[in-house]
């Protein structure tokens, strides 16, 4: 039983620390309401629970201007499951989601192994994703 065990956690891919997390890029001139983490948390909640206490915001000044407001807005948010994610990701920049001008990524910059494993077992279908965007 053990060695069955052992064969089965191989072919399943390990969720990674930034699996669940997406990145936010966007423009205070077009999201003027994204200036604190519950902004952001409430805007994102349609996809899934979200770790709310643990979301990092970025509103820098420009850097030739470090007196000026700040422009732009970037924000890491963690899911508390990786369909969440996969849904804002997908989603990105989408007007009836409130997200034009919202550019949505994965933070580690690249979609994670998981997804591949999960669309492949039936767990995960991506034109599901897209017919709900």
């Amino acid at each position: 039983m053990f060695d069955s065990i052992r064969y089965i956690s191989r072919l399943t891919p390990c969720l990674g620390q930034l699996d669940t997390t997406v990145k936010l890029k966007y423009t205070l001139l077009s999201h003027p309401e994204l200036t604190s983490t519950s902004s952001i948390a409430s805007l994102l909640s349609q996809f899934g629970e979200i770790d709310a206490l643990s979301i990092v915001l970025s509103l820098k000044p420009p850097k030739k201007a470090p007196t000026k407001p700040p422009k732009n807005g970037m924000a890491l948010v963690p899911f508390r499951q990786i369909g969440g994610a996969f849904a804002a990701v997908g989603a990105s920049g989408r007007k009836e989601r409130g997200l034009e001008g919202v550019e949505i990524s994965w933070a580690a910059g690249e979609e994670p192994p998981i997804l591949n494993w999960l669309k492949k077992q039936g767990k995960l279908d991506p034109s599901a994703n897209a017919a709900a965007n």
